[in-house]
C-alpha cells in the first residue's frame, strides 16, 4: 500500500465502522487539537476523511472499539464480534469490553 497520509475520522461512530471493514476494529483517539497547535497541518478530502501526513506516537491512544456499539451497527454479527473483540483486547493487552 502507498498511502501518502494517515486517514482520519471526524468521530469515534465512523471510526469504528471504518474498522469493523477489516475485522475487529481498533479505535485511535489523536490528539488531533495539540498536533495542530504543534504544527501539522490536517486537510479534508472530498469525501470527508481527515488527512494528516503523520501521527506522533505520543498523539495518540489505543483502546478496542466499544463492542456494543459495533454488533449494534454490523447486522448478523452480535456474539461472534463481541466474543472476538474480546479475544482481540486480551492479545494486545486492552481492557475487555464485558
Amino acid at each position: 500500500m502507498s498511502r501518502q497520509y494517515v486517514h482520519l475520522s471526524a468521530d469515534r461512530d465512523t471510526a469504528v465502522r471504518v474498522g469493523a471493514r477489516r475485522g475487529v476494529p481498533v479505535v485511535l483517539v489523536v490528539a488531533a487539537g495539540e498536533m495542530h497547535e504543534g504544527g501539522h497541518e490536517f486537510r479534508v478530502s472530498a469525501n470527508g476523511v481527515w488527512l494528516v501526513a503523520a501521527v506522533p506516537p505520543a498523539s495518540s491512544s489505543a483502546s478496542l472499539a466499544d463492542t456494543a456499539d459495533v454488533t449494534n451497527s454490523l447486522p448478523g454479527q452480535g456474539g461472534d464480534l463481541r466474543r472476538e473483540c474480546d479475544e482481540v483486547a486480551g492479545a494486545r493487552g486492552l481492557p475487555r469490553n464485558g
